[in-house]
């Protein structure tokens, strides 16, 4: 009888441990990820203003500005997906569900990177002819539709084009997101 005792002490000892140290991995990305934010954003304000002011830079000053506006954006996307993860590892995860017409849904994601693929000489169609409700979180669908169309983009060659489209199957709404590459 000692031995379980001894046994379902240790273990016991072994989930305080291993609570202790996810508490302090909690505690490590929270802080790096805010040590790590705050900078990035002074730099995404910085080229932000430089962007207002870009009349007067060469084309490859430019470029290289726009290269810089990127390389933060992705920088500030990726602490904020490292904070969510950490969030719903902690906490879970918190859906606000709604009614979202995904016709107008992905029309409006494909408009705001619309600049962004102007830049590189990317066509972006879309091919949305129906009307679809779907019930989803709209943020995390929002961070979805970002991610695949903005990483379309990103990494395809100047002048080549990006296929939405989005199709009303009998059980769900498809959505793909096809490059050239």
């Amino acid at each position: 009888m000692v031995e379980a005792s001894e046994e379902h002490e240790s273990i016991s000892n072994l989930l305080k441990s291993i609570d202790e140290l996810n508490k302090e991995k909690q505690q490590i990305i929270s802080i790096v990820s805010h040590d790590i934010k705050a900078p990035l954003n002074r730099i995404y304000a910085l080229v932000q203003l430089l962007h207002m002011g870009s009349e007067t830079l060469t084309t490859e000053q430019q470029q290289y500005l726009d290269k810089i506006h990127q390389v933060v954006a992705d920088g500030l996307s990726m602490i904020r997906n490292l904070v969510d993860y950490r969030n719903i590892e902690y906490r879970g995860i918190d859906l606000h569900l709604e009614e979202i017409n995904i016709k107008t849904f992905v029309e409006t994601t494909v408009r705001n990177f619309k600049s962004l693929a102007d830049k590189k000489n990317i066509n972006i169609s879309l091919d949305a002819n129906e009307d679809a409700i779907v019930f989803s979180d709209n943020q995390c669908l929002g961070r979805v539709a970002d991610s695949l169309i903005s990483n379309a983009i990103k990494f395809s060659n100047e002048g080549k084009d990006v296929y939405v489209v989005v199709k009303n199957k009998e059980t769900c709404v498809l959505i793909t997101v096809k490059d050239q590459a």
